[in-house]
């Protein structure tokens, strides 16, 4: 027979819900609880990068995740889950059989590199018209030969 768990707090009763637990009875004000063994639910925190870890390879789950603790789901070794704190499925994946020898793109990271390169260019193109009205046409020649020296180079 399975272990029983008595909880008697709303909080604790939510938790052994998110773990997989199963009410089976209430005594007054107490639930009683048995562990449903078959998927396990295990807590994982999430990167700060928007990555969790789970049998040494890495999958990513939403950006607002991020430093937060999750829980994950192993379905028959060949799936898996990741559920939030309250019990919502956030990203489900097929589990890796080998080893990642390096992290698989993060489909958020791509929108965010694309607004900070905007950004980027927006602020850059402000200075080099403040520089220009500041040194006029000598201003203009030296942003030429800075262009030639970055590609020259390779430095962005």
């Amino acid at each position: 027979m399975s272990r029983l768990t008595i909880v008697s707090s709303k909080g604790m009763a939510k938790i052994l819900e998110i773990l997989g637990f199963k009410e089976i009875r209430q005594k007054g004000s107490h639930k009683i609880y048995r562990q449903a063994l078959l998927f396990q639910k295990e807590p994982r925190k999430v990167s700060n990068d928007g990555y969790v870890s789970y049998g040494g390879n890495f999958y990513p789950v939403p950006m607002r995740c991020a430093l937060r603790r999750v829980w994950v789901e192993n379905i028959y070794g060949r799936h898996l889950r990741v559920y939030d704190e309250a019990g919502r499925l956030l990203a489900e994946f097929d589990l890796e059989i080998k080893k990642q020898t390096v992290r698989p793109p993060h489909p958020e990271h791509e929108t965010i590199n694309r607004h900070y390169q905007e950004k980027k260019l927006k602020a850059r193109s402000v200075l080099v018209q403040k520089f220009t009205t500041a040194y006029g046409e000598d201003g203009q020649r030296y942003l030429g030969w800075t262009v030639k020296v970055k590609s020259a180079t390779g430095y962005n």
